[in-house]
């Protein structure tokens, strides 16, 4: 985009040039220029909603639309998925209810066993940076790190005091965990400090279901859960107040990670190269003119190679 915007620079200070010697070839200039320039702004993708991979209770990974609650199906995987997350290279992974761990594919949702961790029940799974971390199903719960090629774990906190199980946890930055807890009551947004294991109450999640499964932060800032009854809930990190953004009726959702969408590289390619051929089309016209008139020969008996004879 960076280049087509230099060339319809460059195309503008030529037309500049040219101002006042052919009116009629300069008409085609611009107008050339203005479809080149028409391109460049249609290639601009239009805002969307923030994605998300979700598994649901029938063991379906999908990838959701977060502000319309639109589903397209990747696949079925096969394992009651308790926790999904995504690394920053793009891998997905999965852990079940027995502490097995997965990585899925994320074009079809088949799951590659990768090892057991030995912690059972894990339903909070976030990457800090490049290390997958994950919670215990505990009502003091532990944090710790798991090995993705061969799911052995090391505890890195426990917290401080009794929060109730975890249901869903992400990352409110590399040193603070946001889980949804059973305690003080059902669906507590609590934080976690990694360093010390102190936890603080942050207030209870709101929207008609009992449990929320899945919890993450979105592209665009914001913190995002669904819960057992496919509500989409969009929740503020500091107190818990809690907007029911969409449906997703028939779904029980199991959890949630987010991930940021990237162009097709070839539709800007062919967008670029498209309005790179009409300036230089137009370019080509106007040095045809110029070299016409500079010779003195009349407007209309001379014209391009390949153009039909009159």
């Amino acid at each position: 985009m960076k280049r087509v915007s230099y060339a319809l620079g460059s195309a503008v200070a030529l037309g500049l040039q040219l101002k006042g010697k052919c009116r009629l070839q300069m008409r085609w200039f611009f107008l050339s220029l203005a479809c080149a320039a028409g391109l460049c702004l249609a290639a601009t993708p239009a805002p969307a909603s923030p994605l998300g991979y979700a598994t649901d209770l029938g063991e379906n990974l999908y990838v959701i639309d977060l502000g319309t609650g639109s589903l397209t199906l990747v696949g079925n995987h096969g394992h009651f998925l308790e926790a999904l997350a995504l690394s920053p290279t793009g891998q997905l992974f999965g852990t079940d209810e027995f502490g097995n761990l997965f990585q899925l594919d994320r074009t079809n949702a088949s799951a590659t066993f990768i090892g057991n961790t030995g912690r059972g029940n894990i339903e909070g799974l976030h990457f800090r940076g490049n290390q997958l971390i994950g919670v215990d199903f505990n009502d003091t719960p532990t944090f710790f790190s798991i090995n993705t090629s061969n799911a052995s774990t090391a505890n890195i906190v426990t917290t401080a005091a009794n929060t109730g199980v975890t249901r869903a946890m992400t990352l409110l930055d590399m040193d603070t965990a946001l889980s949804v807890t059973d305690f003080p009551a059902d669906k507590a947004l609590r934080s976690t400090n990694l360093l010390t294991g102190a936890t603080t109450f942050r207030g209870n999640i709101g929207g008609g279901a009992l449990q929320v499964g899945g919890l993450d932060f979105a592209d665009d800032g914001n913190l995002y859960g669904l819960d057992i009854n496919g509500e989409v809930l969009l929740i503020n990190p500091t107190n818990a107040a809690t907007t029911v953004v969409t449906t997703t009726p028939g779904h029980v959702w199991l959890d949630l990670a987010t991930f940021t969408p990237i162009p097709e590289p070839s539709t800007w390619t062919l967008l670029g190269l498209g309005a790179l051929g009409l300036v230089g089309y137009a370019w080509r016209r106007a040095r045809l003119a110029r070299l016409v008139e500079g010779l003195g020969i009349p407007d209309g008996s001379v014209t391009e190679p390949g153009a039909a004879q009159p």
